[in-house]
């Protein structure tokens, strides 16, 4: 069997049951437009609303990595996020994969 990039992607996604555990970036009316939200004080502009579940699923998983942190167990280096789209075939299609390092990673000695 050749082992190529999709083969590690497709078995990486199943290993983490990424269609199971996904949860909309952006909050959607009815026909799926983005939701928007205006701030600022003095110069108002317009900014993405996220959806209610993925600010649930960012807390959740950050209070995962201060306890690590506050615990001293250091079992966490921090959190890796990702944007994907399914494609055509239903396969899963990365967009953006970041790393946010872990409460307190640069001030530790």
């Amino acid at each position: 069997m050749i082992i190529t990039a999709r083969s590690i992607w497709n078995n990486f996604c199943s290993a983490h049951q990424i269609s199971n555990n996904r949860v909309s970036l952006f909050a959607t009316d009815g026909d799926r437009n983005v939701m928007t939200k205006e701030i600022g004080s003095k110069i108002k502009r317009s900014i993405l609303v996220r959806h209610e579940e993925m600010e649930k699923l960012m807390l959740r998983e950050t209070d995962i990595l201060i306890r690590d942190w506050q615990s001293k167990t250091h079992e966490y280096d921090g959190l890796i996020y990702k944007i994907h789209r399914y494609d055509a075939d239903n396969q899963i299609v990365p967009l953006y994969i970041g790393k946010a390092e872990a409460i307190g990673r640069g001030s530790e000695n």
